[in-house]
This record gives structure tokens, sequence and C-alpha cells, in this order.
């Protein structure tokens, strides 16, 4: 699979102006991924580093398309945004109306990433026929995002009871009380194959 290279991605999110906030989490979350990913590679599961970082620097990066109104605000660690956050938020809004940010990573990649932007795809995904496709990178980086707020490493029940706060429709929602299942067995597959736990996580990587 071609991947773009990692200093490829980092250049992205300067040219398209993603706010600050996700550009902490996207490193974070690649911060995290490629600690396991290596963890995993020492007990003999193969898999490529460099999709690992390339996943996790883009699962989020045009996430601001996805969004209302951007503004300044303490609590998620944004600063009032540039004339070039909001022109760049507009365009994605217009090309790309109403798509995932998953999605609109596919078709920013697609021409010369093909193989990565299914990868992208596939990661992004919850769905069980999608879920079962993934492979053990795509796994990593859909995990850790859902441990991941900003650049705290948070438990799975405090990530998801935060998210529900934040959006109470999540908890009437089939597909979303789909997708925690899928995310506690994500979390099973992945640290059955190592020696450490999911509590012990944010001690190693901090």
């Amino acid at each position: 699979m071609e991947i773009p290279a990692r200093n490829e991605l980092l250049g992205m999110f300067k040219r398209y102006g993603v706010p600050g906030n996700i550009v902490l989490h996207c490193k974070t979350v690649e911060k995290v991924s490629v600690y396991i990913a290596k963890a995993l590679q020492k007990k003999g599961v193969k898999l490529d580093i460099k999709l690992v970082e390339a996943l996790s620097l883009v699962h989020d990066m045009f996430k601001a398309a996805t969004l209302g109104e951007l503004k300044e605000d303490k609590f998620y660690k944004s600063s009032k945004p540039t004339k070039k956050e909001l022109q760049m938020q507009m365009w994605f809004k217009m090309k790309y109306p109403g798509l995932h940010e998953g999605k609109i990573a596919y078709e920013m990649f697609k021409d010369n990433y093909s193989d990565f932007a299914r990868s992208i795809t596939r990661e992004s995904t919850w769905e069980k026929e999608i879920y079962e496709e993934k492979l053990i990178e795509e796994k990593i980086v859909s995990y850790v995002d859902t441990r991941v707020f900003l650049d705290k490493i948070l438990m799975m029940k405090e990530r998801t009871d935060d998210l529900e706060k934040r959006y109470s429709h999540l908890r009437k929602n089939k597909e979303w009380n789909e997708e925690k299942k899928y995310r506690q067995q994500l979390e099973k597959e992945i640290f059955s194959k190592l020696d450490f736990s999911p509590l012990t996580l944010k001690k190693r990587i901090n």
C-alpha cells in the first residue's frame, strides 16, 4: 500500500487551516497508536507503523467541516479561529456537504493513494460488515480515538460518557449503541495480545 509521508500530512494541517485543537487530538492519537502498535510488534503481530501514523494524523483532519460555528472555547483548547480556518471550513462544507470527516478524507486521497483512502474508510466506519474487514492498523487507530480527548488519555467509559453528555441524542441512537459494543470488543481484541491492561496505558505513555 502506498502511504503519504508524515511530512506531507503535517503540511496538510497548515494548508487546510485545521484548527489547533484538532491537530492536537490527531497528534496525540498518533503518539498513543504508535505505542500500542510497537508493543504489538514485540508480541509478534505483523503491522505497518507508517500506516498507523498516517491513519492517526488523517482520521480527524477534516473534522471542522462537520462542525457548526468555529469559536474560541477554553474547554476544547480552541482559540479564536483565524480567517484561514473559517475560509477552509466553509470551502469544505460547500465542496463536501453533509459528509463525515472520514468520507471527506477518502475523497481527498483516493486519486493519489487509493488503497490508503479505502483504509481511511474502514478505520472511520463501525458498521458490522466493515468492522470485520478492518486491518489491525485500522483497529488500533479506531480504538485509540475512543480513548483520546484532545491530548488526554481517558478510559473508554469516560470518553463515551463525555460524548453522550455533549450529544444527548446518542443514547437513543441504535447505531451508537451498536458502536459501543464494537468499541468494547476492539479493546478486548487488542489487549488480549498485550501484557498490560487498558487501565495502565496512560501511565506507560505519560
